[in-house]
């Protein structure tokens, strides 16, 4: 984890993150150890005495969870799991960031955050609270300048990071709101993705997150490693 980040909200979700990774991959990976186990057994009635042998956990189907349902199907799951909380914890962060220099003002936090979604926001990057003519030189020089470089942040290529998101957010209302159908906005904001980033130095980032191209009224799909990658990239904080 990157230290010494220039806001402290940006320190504390880091870490909120960090807590989520830290119950999803041993949970991936004990998960997938007693599928082999199960596997293994001639009778699936006893998966409980091997499992859990004083009955602690209830409610758990053991022929569907660890026979019916395939890897795959459990894996993709843990990514929606993953995937809203990651979001959460953005659009957390980006209220804090807003608190920081506006002020608690709900209806106009609740503005910022969605305007995180949309397109050009470069464009609207020093304008969208402040007017022009309300820009301070002096500020800018001292903390945006001076937060720029020292993230090595490349302000330009603010859109491309920013239609990942958007996508990734579409992504998880389908899931949310729309039985796991894909609409017209996710279909849309996959299709402005591609269009803008087709390498990974277009976002600076290791590797590009894995993507299942969405098709207008299916369901949509998702790879844990897609949503890995789209959480490790190097600007989702700074």
């Amino acid at each position: 984890m990157k230290e010494h980040l220039f806001f402290g909200a940006s320190e504390d979700a880091l870490a909120m993150i960090s807590r989520e990774y830290d119950l999803i991959h041993p949970l991936r990976a004990s998960l997938k150890f007693t599928r082999r186990e199960v596997a293994g057994l001639s009778d699936i009635s006893k998966a409980q005495e091997m499992i859990d042998p004083l009955g602690e956990i209830h409610g758990v189907n053991y022929r569907k969870v660890f026979v019916e349902d395939t890897w795959e199907k459990q894996e993709e799951d843990l990514a929606w799991i993953l995937l809203n909380s990651l979001l959460a914890i953005y659009e957390g962060w980006a209220s804090e960031i807003f608190s920081i220099f506006e002020g608690i003002d709900f209806s106009k936090e609740i503005s910022f955050t969605k305007e995180l979604e949309s397109a050009d926001l470069s464009t609207k990057f020093g304008s969208y609270f402040i007017t022009p003519m309300l820009q301070s030189a002096l500020i800018d020089t001292a903390m945006q300048n001076k937060y720029i470089v020292e993230n090595n942040l490349d302000i330009g290529k603010l859109d491309k990071y920013m239609l990942m998101y958007r996508y990734f957010k579409e992504l998880r209302n389908c899931y949310m709101h729309h039985n796991g159908k894909a609409t017209d906005r996710v279909v849309n904001a996959y299709d402005e993705y591609k269009k803008a980033v087709t390498c990974k130095n277009d976002i600076d980032a290791e590797e590009l997150p894995e993507i299942v191209e969405p098709k207008l009224g299916d369901k949509v799909k998702i790879k844990i490693r897609g949503i890995i990658r789209f959480s490790q990239n190097r600007c989702t904080f700074a």
